[in-house]
């Protein structure tokens, strides 16, 4: 995790469950942000996931806190998020900024450097999905100045479901409040002293006991990665993402995913003109590809593993 991620101390990590279908045990829960106004705002836009917003609405800021989310809204179909849209559009009351580093149904990479030097300039706490870009991208936490990255394992992390990687800088580290706690949150928990005495790092907001065999499939998957190399990672997913775009332009399908030297990522987002997207899905599906629909079209997110033949399959499928 050090050398995937770019952390400085494993202190600044925590392993925890799945921070989308699981909201209990989440460090992102409402309950555990900075309770230092009376109404917290947070922001975000509208092509974010779903899954990412609950953990921001529904699963506590409006019930527990009674805080407001602002979206940032853009017009239908527009993938490209400009940081300036975020600096016209938040307010300075606004505690927390959470975006996601790849679009999910759009494939748009966000330029992360941007909107993290907006949220330091403005004393915003930059929280990050990285669900979509770790395992495939590189992402440098001080670099791009996030204070809270997070993301499960199951989708370009390659690992099992039910674990996941949660980065805490040292300025959210003094915000964050701590309201769900584990037996292991604690110094020396094996002293069964029945005083509230919290760990000074991020293992602080690890609740109960730990995902054991999670966390040796993650290992795994990670030990992978970092013998394969962040940046060769990185080429070769954005290579075969290059690839497959090409071959369909050749065929006269539109690519709606950004393909800019700082916009493009792993994943692609095709329509047709004379062919159905559920049509589309059914061929591929038929010949066992295993692609999505995302955003009104087809998404294939080629992984480094793939091969160009496999992406030529995939051409080739297509009428």
């Amino acid at each position: 995790m050090l050398l995937f991620l770019n952390f400085f101390l494993l202190e600044r990590v925590l392993i925890m469950r799945n921070v989308y279908y699981q909201s209990v045990g989440n460090p992102l829960q409402a309950d555990r942000l900075p309770a230092t106004r009376p109404t917290i705002e947070f922001a975000t836009e509208t092509l974010e996931c779903t899954a990412w917003m609950s953990v921001l609405q529904v699963s506590g800021i409006a019930t527990i806190i009674g805080a407001v989310m602002l979206l940032v809204y853009r017009a239908p179909g527009f993938a490209i998020l400009d940081p300036y849209d975020l600096l016209i559009a938040v307010p300075v009351i606004v505690t927390g900024l959470a975006i996601s580093t790849v679009q999910f149904k759009t494939g748009f990479r966000c330029d992360l450097a941007a909107i993290g030097q907006l949220c330091r300039d403005h004393d915003i706490l930059f929280i990050v999905d990285g669900i979509q870009s770790l395992g495939a991208l590189v992402l440098d936490v001080q670099a791009c100045g996030a204070d809270v990255v997070a993301a499960d394992a199951h989708k370009w992390l390659l690992g099992p479901q039910g674990i996941g990687i949660f980065y805490c800088s040292d300025r959210a580290l003094a915000r964050l409040k701590v309201r769900t706690v584990g037996w292991l949150s604690i110094n020396d928990p094996f002293q069964f002293d029945y005083r509230l005495d919290l760990l000074p790092d991020a293992r602080r907001f690890e609740p109960g006991s730990e995902n054991t065999i999670g966390i040796c499939g993650l290992g795994g998957t990670l030990e992978l990665i970092v013998a394969h190399g962040k940046a060769e990672i990185e080429a070769r997913v954005l290579g075969l993402a290059d690839l497959l775009c090409e071959g369909l332009l050749r065929k006269g399908y539109r690519v709606a995913s950004p393909r800019g030297e700082q916009e493009r990522s792993g994943i692609v987002i095709f329509t047709s003109d004379q062919h159905p997207t559920g049509a589309l899905f059914d061929r591929l599906t038929a010949a066992q590809i295993v692609v999505s629909v995302r955003g009104g079209g087809i998404r294939v997110s080629p992984h480094y593993y793939n091969t160009e033949d496999e992406i030529a399959q995939v051409l080739a499928a297509l009428p």
